[in-house]
């Protein structure tokens, strides 16, 4: 069983697909499995993907749907491929620092923490994001946030029995806000770890 599975939805994601998984294969946490979950791409988006599957086929696994989801559904069928013992997210066109979940990780197992989130970089906007305090649920409630920035044991999804809405655009907000108010810990890591491109093509545009 692997410490960690990361799932990333893909659609059409040509452009940004290899520096996004690039930054996947390269963590340096070891123990990891890296779900990508192409949903129906038009693009050359699949051949990239069976790509670094053939090339990291250790730890990569290749899910292709055969009718779009968008990507909360594509989340909801990757996660029912994800083995490890803490789940993270991705989107096809961000940036995940080398050492990402490796920290995320040793953070979670720390604490035994149902939920870990990390800072995160708005390439946008120019900005930085971290939650500082330690006892934050509430501020997490109040500022919702994105699933990308986020640890998550797999144990307290299936408790909760998370599933995202299939079609629905920034379906993190919602969610996220039911599963900081009943997770029984959470964690943080004050550093940044992630970059939010926010391309205009991006799955939720």
């Amino acid at each position: 069983m692997p410490k960690v599975s990361v799932i990333m939805p893909v659609y059409n994601s040509e452009p940004t697909l290899v520096d996004s998984l690039s930054s996947l294969v390269n963590q340096t946490l070891s123990d990891m499995e890296l779900i990508l979950v192409n949903d129906c791409s038009t693009d050359s988006s699949f051949n990239i993907l069976t790509d670094c599957e053939a090339q990291f086929s250790d730890k990569v696994l290749l899910v292709n749907l055969n009718e779009n989801h968008g990507a909360g559904g594509a989340r909801n069928i990757g996660l029912s491929y994800a083995s490890g013992d803490y789940i993270g997210f991705m989107d096809s066109d961000d940036i995940a620092t080398p050492d990402m979940f490796e920290k995320m990780y040793s953070k979670a197992i720390s604490g035994n923490y149902d939920i870990v989130d990390c800072g995160y970089y708005n390439e946008a906007t120019d900005t930085a994001i971290v939650h500082a305090s330690d006892d934050k649920r509430s501020e997490l409630i109040a500022s919702g946030g994105y699933f990308w920035s986020k640890l998550i044991k797999k144990s307290f999804i299936d408790r909760v029995g998370l599933e995202f809405r299939e079609h629905c655009i920034l379906e993190d907000f919602e969610t996220l806000i039911y599963l900081f108010a009943t997770a029984d810990s959470i964690g943080n890591v004050k550093e940044i770890l992630y970059c939010y491109k926010n391309y205009p093509t991006s799955i939720s545009k």
